[in-house]
């Protein structure tokens, strides 16, 4: 007998159908199984020979950075990229990964504090073969010296990547707060410095080696699998597979146990000092952090509070915030498995996100948080009780009718959750809502007002000569004493009237009935049930998921927003006035499981609604009439300045400017950040208000409803949206806008990234492939498929030109391309270099493609089949898939069954044409290669001085090059 089987069986949701079986292996690992639910769609059955679910592992390793050691910091991390490349039994370097990309799969892993987690899924039928290759890394890994010598480029290169990350950058401010030679002060990223430069190579590959042994043991591993394989039949899979992971001599778990006062481990700055921390961005955060020791049994009482604290109704810190224009928004979280949620510490933190008035202004915003938590210690424990028990009723109403979440998604957490929990509460894990417990809930509070917190001002804007530099990411950032005034501030605080604790929540459900109508039509799509000249109306009832949820999606049109600049700016602006006074209106139904978006696109506004079919209808009603409350001066001023920011924001950011900059060449009329960033300032209010009133009349609909609801409540839904909105008939819309056919060759648009002194830098080949059809759509999509893991494994893992590497396909308006990504360092090597070493890929991969058999594409053609037909876990993943079609004008729900069709009949021969036309032939190939570099230039001693093969490599004039192109009939 190779595993023991252990007591108790987890406790589930009322709506989860799946069957569990956990498992102990005789070397100590730990193992769930999961079978979910086969997908007996009749209506698929044409497609039975591709149709299959997708299956998914993880694996959760109980340890993690803590675990460094000091003189090599980022041995983790390092680690967790060395252990995939390749072991005794499949030598190949790329084998696993390969193996699963070909089989319709993704894999990837991450290292946190106190654990590290493998995780991938793959097409079902060949999960067996996956967990082999998957297991032998565990077993015997080559973690040879020259992957590791490649690797650690591929760490720092990460490492890069995440400099500009205020949230990481602040984390390690937190860090050297923390004692010295405490596992929480490691810099856990690593980097060049700490993996090369600060020891010897043949050093590092010894106590790499030694690290894994000593940790990565059976006894310190959790393994959970979800497919639709019997649970027999997985169980005999994993003990052939898993049981051969070694133990050692010694398997003890030897983890230090948390002192029950975490401030013994951080240093007394931490609270006797405030620190002014500069951000990478534009914004302004006061981040207000207490410390508490870490016990998970008081997780869900800290929840409660931090529900009070960032309740945003009125007489909520948000709602005082917003009337005295000192804040947007005000957030308290709980740190959870995570550097500020460990086994020494919790961060409990009040984030803040200032409007420049609040900022100067800061002793207004401190006067009042501290009556906040006044206002919590003088509530008596019986009123905290009575709205802890609503608060519980609400937990649990949400896990016992929660959603079901992706497979891949669902197997890391609760293989991290083994690590945590007992057996009985692995699926339920932090959701688990215990009784109130009076002695508890005192003492945490009492904590939230003992003053032993720290503070921290992020800013872009220098309130205090930085006095020092984070030895890591460069962070400048000074630590003065706590200022006087503050503490008199605290020590003199007393109750606001503006402040109080909220209602109780009307927006509590009680009616969870699952509709189920015989008379309604079992359509597998949804069909249009309504039309007229200013709303259309699709619906589907949902008889799969038989959850009480329903989904309201709406498309407003609006030809005023697509007119110029202004009007989309101003378009943003009226989005963001309305979603602040929903927060106040709708942040109870949040706190139930509602959840709503309202957001502006280059054609008008996007509303997405959904939760328990029970108050949709109070909700919507309560949207479309805030939809119309006048909007104050000051509000849209203050608004003005907030999406100034966001578009600042945006052009910092690499990856969206490079995708901005490729629209801007594509898209007939597209509004760059840029464009919009320089025209913000000029909106004059008056001109503002006039526009938030026509933009509610020139309004046409797309509407889809979909879900637990029935036919005529969906048209009651409709007549209700149009009532209250009241759009008037538009008879000239103006056409969709069209794209421009990138002239023949090779366009090259350069420029330089706006953050300064950061060598990160972002490069994507665009290649033009025509006007989308479903055949065009597969054939692009295939070979998007095909080429992305070789692509990863020759520029990333062998040439380590960067860490983020990939291919896409990509459709704009009705025509189709593929993009191929890199970001890379610009101090390495220069874009021409990158351009060129894409382009080199392409064509040796070209002889590559040519040498694959007719059985080898015949069976990668079923398995991106079988990927592309995988079912749904989650009926939000159908309802977004389906709207996509009506927000494109398209309308053609079974496109995954078409493309299914197409694919199955494309040969290689078409795929070869194909190949070499879109990226290979320069009389038929039409690329755009859009190049943000960093700042710092090009490291004069590398290898690019010898590439010189861009002759239009300057910053291109973008109406001069649109006026070369002809726009797509």
């Amino acid at each position: 007998m190779k595993f023991d089987n252990l007591l108790e069986e987890p406790v589930v949701s009322l709506s989860d159908r799946k069957n569990y079986k956990i498992l102990k292996l005789q070397n100590g690992l730990k193992v769930l199984l999961i079978k979910q639910q086969s997908d007996n769609d009749d209506e698929l059955c044409r497609y039975k020979k591709y149709k299959s679910n997708a299956a998914a592992v993880a694996l959760c390793v109980d340890v993690g950075s803590f675990k460094d050691p000091r003189d090599i910091q980022g041995m983790s991390h390092l680690l967790e990229h060395v252990i995939f490349m390749g072991s005794e039994k499949y030598p190949k370097e790329n084998e696993f990964d390969q193996f699963v990309s070909s089989h319709g799969g993704y894999d990837n892993a991450y290292t946190e504090s106190q654990y590290t987690v493998f995780h991938f899924d793959i097409i079902e039928k060949h999960l067996a073969g996956a967990l082999d290759r998957f297991a032998n890394l565990f077993i015997s890994p080559l973690m040879s010296l020259d992957s590791i010598q490649r690797e650690i480029i591929a760490v720092e290169s990460e490492f890069q990547n995440n400099i500009n990350d205020d949230d990481v950058r602040i984390n390690q401010i937190y860090s050297t707060m923390i004692c010295d030679e405490h596992p929480a002060s490691n810099f856990i990223w690593g980097n060049s410095v700490t993996l090369k430069d600060g020891v010897d190579g043949r050093i590092l590959y010894g106590k790499l080696h030694a690290f894994r042994r000593k940790y990565y043991t059976p006894n310190r591993m959790y393994l959970c699998i979800q497919s639709s394989i019997e649970i027999s039949r997985l169980e005999r899979t994993v003990i052939a597979t898993f049981s051969d992971i070694p133990i050692p001599n010694d398997a003890k778990i030897h983890d230090t146990i948390a002192s029950n006062n975490p401030f013994e481990i951080f240093k007394s700055d931490f609270h006797e000092k405030i620190f002014f921390v500069k951000s990478t961005s534009e914004k302004c955060k006061l981040l207000m952090t207490f410390l508490f020791p870490t016990n998970p049994k008081e997780y869900k009482f800290l929840e409660y509070l931090a529900s009070l604290i960032q309740y945003e109704g009125p007489g909520s810190l948000s709602d005082y915030f917003m009337d005295e224009l000192l804040a947007l928004k005000v957030k308290a979280r709980v740190g959870y498995q995570d550097f500020g949620g460990n086994s020494y510490f919790t961060f409990f933190t009040i984030d803040v996100n200032l409007t420049s008035r609040g900022f100067q202004d800061f002793d207004c915003v401190l006067r009042a948080i501290f009556a906040y938590l006044l206002l919590l210690k003088s509530t008596k424990l019986e009123e905290h009780e009575t709205r802890f028990k609503e608060f519980k009723e609400i937990s649990d109403t949400l896990f016992k009718y929660r959603k079901e979440k992706s497979a891949i998604e669902n197997v890391q957490d609760i293989a991290v959750n083994m690590k945590y929990y007992d057996d009985k509460n692995i699926i339920i894990g932090s959701d688990y809502c215990p009784d109130f417990n009076a002695s508890v809930m005192k003492g945490l509070i009492e904590k939230l007002n003992e003053k032993k917190f720290n503070l921290l001002i992020l800013s872009d804007k220098s309130c205090a000569a930085y006095q020092m530099k984070e030895k890591w990411f460069q962070t400048e950032y000074s630590a003065v004493n706590f200022p006087q005034e503050y503490n008199k501030l605290w020590n003199e605080r007393w109750l606001m009237n503006e402040l109080y604790l909220p209602s109780p929540n009307k927006f509590i459900c009680k009616s969870f009935g699952i509709f189920n109508n015989p008379t309604e039509q079992d359509e597998k799509f949804p069909r249009k049930i309504f039309e007229n000249e200013i709303c259309e109306l699709y619906y589907k009832m949902d008889k799969n998921f038989k959850l009480p949820y329903a989904y309201v999606y709406i498309f407003f049109i609006s030809p005023l927003s697509q007119l110029s600049t202004e009007n989309l700016n101003m378009t943003s602006i009226y989005s963001m006035c309305v979603k602040n006074f929903l927060s106040e209106k709708l942040y109870p139904a949040t706190l139930v499981g509602y959840s709503y978006k309202l957001n502006s696109v280059d054609s008008g506004l996007i509303l997405r609604l959904n939760g328990f079919n029970e108050k949709l209808q109070l909700i919507l009603e309560i949207i479309t009439m805030q939809m119309k409350k006048s909007i104050t001066k000051c509000t849209f001023e203050t608004f003005r300045r907030e999406l100034k920011k966001n578009c600042h924001n945006c052009m910092t950011d690499l990856n969206i400017l490079n995708d901005d900059y490729r629209l801007t060449v594509l898209k007939q009329n597209h509004r760059s950040f840029h464009e919009r960033y320089k025209q913000i300032d000029s909106i004059k209010y008056q001109d503002f208000k006039l526009f938030a009133t026509k933009i509610l009349e020139t309004l046409k609909m797309k509407i889809l409803i979909q879900g637990n609801i029935v036919k005529a409540r969906a048209e009651y839904l409709k007549e209700l949206i149009v009532e209250n909105l009241k759009p008037q008939k538009i008879n000239d819309f103006p056409n969709e806008s069209q794209i421009y056919e990138l002239p023949l060759g090779s366009t090259y648009i350069k420029n330089k990234s706006l953050r300064n002194n950061d060598y990160n830098a972002i490069i994507k080949n665009y290649y033009q492939a025509g006007r989308s059809d479903i055949k065009l759509e597969s054939l692009t999509e295939i070979l998007a498929s095909i080429l992305m893991e070789p692509l990863f494994d020759i520029l990333r893992t062998h040439q380590q030109l960067g860490y983020g590497i990939n291919c896409s396909a990509r459709k704009n308006n009705r025509v189709m391309g593929l993009v191929i990504t890199v970001e890379y360092q610009e101090n390495l090597h220069s874009s021409e270099f990158i351009d060129a070493k894409i382009e080199e890929f392409l064509i040796e991969y070209q002889n590559t493609l040519n040498a694959i058999s007719e059985e080898d594409f015949i069976a990668a053609k079923r398995c991106f089949i079988s990927s592309k037909l995988t079912s749904n876990t989650d009926l939000e993943v159908e309802v977004i898939r389906n709207f996509d079609e009506l927000r494109n004008y398209e309308d053609v729900f079974n496109r995954r069954e078409l493309e299914a069709d197409e694919i199955e009949n494309i040969t290689k021969k078409e795929i070869l044409e194909f190949y070499r036309k879109v990226l290979l032939d320069t009389a038929t190939k039409r690329k755009l290669s859009v190049q943000i570099t960093g700042t710092n230039g090009a490291n004069e001693n590398c290898e690019t001085k010898s590439v010189n093969n861009v002759e239009n490599c300057k910053e291109t004039d973008f109406n001069e090059l649109q006026a070369c192109c002809k726009v797509y009939s």
